[in-house]
C-alpha cells in the first residue's frame, strides 16, 4: 500500500493566492483570493471582486472566528470552541478537518484508514475511515498524495467532497494547482486555481479590526 499523507512536508506558515469560482443555489460568482494558513491551527483569507475590491474577509484561530461581508458591511463573530461554528461554515465538516484537507492531509491517524480497493492503471488506492456518524473515503496516489476525499452519511449520502489535481512544486512545497470542493446538501461548489503557494518568513497577525460602522452579530 502507499504511504498516507498524514503529516506532509508542507510549509507550516504559508500564503496561497489565485482565482476562485463559487456556485451556490444556482448562482455563480468569480473572484480572486489570498489565504494565509498556519499548520492545522489558524487561517486568514480575503476574497476580492472586480477591480480588486475587497468582497469578504475572514479569520479563524483556536479561540475566535470572524467573517466580514465587506459589501454588505456585516460581520459575524464567534468565540471558540462553539457548536455554532459548524452551522456557519460553508462546508459540513469541522474546523480541524477543514484545515487538514487544505493542507492535503488526512484528518485522522493513519491507523484508522483501511484500504478497500486498488486501481493499478491509475496507480491509486482507496482507503476508508469509519465513524459512528459518517464514513470517509480517501483516494491516495502512488506518490502518497491525496487525490480526493469524500465524507458520506451512514446511509451513503454524499455530504462533502474535495478533489485535488496537478500537484506541482511551489517554492519549497508540493501542492495541487486545482482544488474543487462540493457540499451537495448546502448546494455549494467551490473551484480554486492557485497561482502562488509560498512559505512566509514574516508571520503576519491573522486578526483584523472591523470598521466602526459595520453591523456585527456575535454568536454563542
Amino acid at each position: 500500500m502507499f504511504s498516507l499523507p498524514i503529516q506532509r512536508s508542507f510549509c507550516t506558515y504559508c500564503a496561497l493566492s489565485g482565482n476562485l469560482e463559487v456556485r451556490a443555489n444556482e448562482l455563480t460568482t468569480e473572484g480572486t483570493f489570498k489565504l494565509y494558513l498556519a499548520g492545522r491551527d489558524s487561517l486568514a483569507g480575503t476574497v476580492y471582486g472586480p477591480l480588486g475590491i475587497v468582497a469578504a474577509r475572514t479569520y479563524c484561530t483556536r479561540d475566535e472566528f470572524v467573517v466580514f461581508d465587506a459589501l454588505a458591511m456585516e460581520a459575524i463573530t464567534l468565540s471558540l470552541p462553539s457548536k455554532s461554528l459548524q452551522a456557519i461554515l460553508p462546508f459540513p465538516i469541522s474546523r480541524e478537518d477543514l484545515f487538514s484537507l487544505l493542507r492535503c492531509e488526512l484528518p485522522y491517524p493513519d491507523s484508522t484508514y483501511a484500504p478497500v480497493s486498488v486501481d493499478s492503471n491509475k496507480r491509486t488506492v482507496l482507503y476508508m475511515h469509519k465513524d459512528s456518524a459518517f464514513v470517509d473515503l480517501a483516494l491516495v496516489n502512488s506518490d502518497g498524495e491525496l487525490a480526493a476525499y469524500q465524507r458520506k452519511s451512514p446511509t451513503n449520502q454524499l455530504l462533502f467532497a474535495i478533489e485535488y489535481s496537478n500537484y506541482r512544486q511551489w517554492d519549497s512545497s508540493r501542492y495541487p494547482e486545482h482544488i474543487r470542493v462540493i457540499a451537495p446538501e448546502r448546494k455549494i461548489e467551490l473551484s480554486v486555481t492557485l497561482d502562488t503557494v509560498m512559505e512566509q518568513v514574516v508571520q503576519l497577525p491573522f486578526r483584523f479590526r472591523l470598521p466602526r460602522t459595520v453591523r456585527t452579530r456575535a454568536l454563542n
